[in-house]
């Protein structure tokens, strides 16, 4: 199953178990995974994990978003954390994981880049982020995100593990799943440097797997109005 795709992700809550083996932290899934708790965890100072939905819009790339959970009863956020509001905020973290879909992808300005999620959370402050530039399989990316992980806990520069675990990938997978676009598109973007002490606690959100795709339709086209008027 692609993470591109509305529903349930069975490797998603089993990627944030073995992610929470070798480091200490704090899941919040489910109901948990509120738009609400990652502003509140986001300048703790933690390597900050996301396993979910995301959307990408080339031509308002200010609209692309991660999609959590249903809002709290009094809260002002819709669920749907905007790329424009990520850049509003000070995410404070050694490294942001967006282990979904097309949160690298983006259009492309002459002289400036790409304009995506992962440019986002850079500007927002982030060091280092690890980003898809396609769709996520949903077990693949689980198998390579735990080795990723305990690569990490080793000692190993973020650019080496990430290396590490798509060998690892390759070397231990079905060769019918071996192309690229089950393992390649994970990409790091900032510093390469290992993780210290300090930085290992890791804040993990599971977010999107209550939405339905028509319920972000409306959500979007609403907001998007709302906006224009």
């Amino acid at each position: 199953m692609l993470r591109q795709k509305i529903g349930n992700l069975a490797q998603t809550q089993n990627e944030i178990h073995a992610a929470l083996e070798v480091f200490k932290g704090k899941a919040y899934i489910g109901s948990a995974s509120l738009e609400d708790s990652f502003k509140i965890i986001s300048d703790k100072g933690g390597i900050i994990h996301f396993a979910g939905h995301a959307s990408y819009e080339d031509k308002q790339r200010e609209f692309s978003f991660l999609a959590f959970s249903d809002k709290l009863k009094n809260s002002k956020d819709d669920g749907l954390l905007f790329a424009y509001e990520i850049e509003k905020m000070t995410v404070n973290s050694p490294m942001v994981v967006l282990s979904a879909c097309n949160t690298g992808r983006g259009r492309l300005y002459s002289g400036e880049g790409v304009y995506s999620l992962s440019r986002s959370f850079l500007k927002a402050g982030a060091e280092s982020v690890i980003y898809n530039l396609w769709n996520v399989n949903d077990d693949s990316g689980y198998r390579i995100m735990t080795d990723f992980y305990k690569k990490l806990s080793n000692g190993e520069g973020k650019n080496t593990a990430l290396h590490h675990a798509k060998l690892n990938y390759l070397n231990t997978t079905n060769p019918m799943h071996s192309d690229p676009v089950y393992w390649s598109g994970y990409v790091l973007t900032g510093s390469t440097k290992p993780l210290t002490n300090s930085h290992f606690y890791l804040f993990v959100l599971i977010g999107g797997c209550l939405f339905l795709c028509i319920a972000i339709i409306l959500i979007k086209k609403k907001y998007l109005t709302n906006k224009q008027l």
